[in-house]
């Protein structure tokens, strides 16, 4: 699992900082170092998507800034196919035919796309699939029922595309791998009547809370022919860990070292997997202050990623 530090929105926090390697980001005013850059460097081809308006989060701009060669978005690229939002069905499909453009450009490819199907607010109309019933028997179908299983009809539907997008990249002759992470959990309605219909402490004050408020899942898959170049098995529990890290755990686990702020990076997620403002894992274990030595290995994170990213 990630632990991220929004809830319910701020989704480029998480973003920013998987494409980055920075937890605390910039204002992106102009070329901020990335992973984007590192792999444009190598050759590859690089692309965003997302299928919203660009000037939301000034993607259209600070993409561009990360190094991307190319971003889709509504006003450029999706408004022209459909006037309405994509959903995942139609996203998912649309990554496939992008990336077939690519095939056989000699370049390796590396594509970031971020989805919007199944974002909140939830319905609070009653909803057209039951997935958790009436689990205290003492509490009515009320408005938390009625959000956490409309949030759960979105969450079957993507699972279904997902299943599909993978079906695709696992027939490919190219080695191809997919990293699926969420950005942040979700917000299920005012006063938490979601969490509290499902009784999940969502109090970031105790370690359960604050868990249940910031952890969110992330899954690396490698196709056949990735799992034969790599000798990987892609199988097995992953480390938990904060969005910026995650590229890392990939390069870590491929056995590429990348450059010296990558290597740098891979050194501090290996002493300092957490940061969060509630919460830091350190030495295995959950601290919610800084003592001396968890300031050290921070304020050298911070200074490392001044002169990287910010310079």
């Amino acid at each position: 699992t990630l632990i991220s530090n929004t809830f319910g929105g701020g989704t480029i926090n998480a973003e920013r900082a998987f494409l980055t390697g920075d937890v605390y980001l910039p204002k992106f005013k102009k070329n901020t170092n990335s992973y984007i850059w590192y792999f444009n460097d190598q050759g590859y081809y690089t692309e965003a998507s997302h299928p919203i308006y660009g000037w939301f989060y000034n993607r259209r701009n600070i993409n561009k800034y990360l190094g991307f060669n190319n971003f889709y978005y509504y006003e450029n690229y999706y408004s022209q196919k459909n006037q309405n939002f994509f959903n995942d069905q139609d996203y998912f499909n649309d990554i496939i035919i992008n990336y077939e453009k690519r095939i056989n450009s000699q370049k390796p490819y590396f594509h970031f796309g971020v989805t919007y199907q199944n974002h909140g607010p939830y319905s609070q109309k009653e909803p057209l699939v039951e997935w958790v019933s009436n689990i205290d028997k003492k509490v009515s179908k009320d408005i938390g029922y009625n959000i956490v299983n409309n949030y759960l009809n979105g969450i079957y539907d993507t699972n279904e595309q997902l299943y599909q997008l993978v079906e695709y990249f696992e027939k490919q002759t190219e080695p191809t791998i997919l990293i699926f992470f969420g950005d942040h959990r979700p917000f299920l309605g005012p006063n938490n009547e979601g969490y509290n219909y499902l009784n999940i402490d969502v109090e970031v004050s105790n370690l359960e809370g604050f868990l249940n408020y910031y952890e969110v899942p992330y899954l690396i898959y490698g196709n056949t022919v990735a799992k034969d170049v790599f000798n990987k098995s892609f199988v097995g529990e992953v480390k938990t860990i904060s969005p910026n890290y995650l590229m890392n755990e990939l390069f870590e686990y491929l056995g590429w070292k990348g450059n010296i702020y990558n290597q740098k990076i891979s050194e501090f997620k290996n002493k300092l997997p957490v940061l969060n403002n509630n919460y830091y894992k350190y030495k295995n274990n959950w601290v919610n202050n800084k003592n001396d030595e968890i300031n050290k290995i921070y304020n050298d994170y911070l200074n490392v990623n001044y002169h990287y990213i910010y310079k």
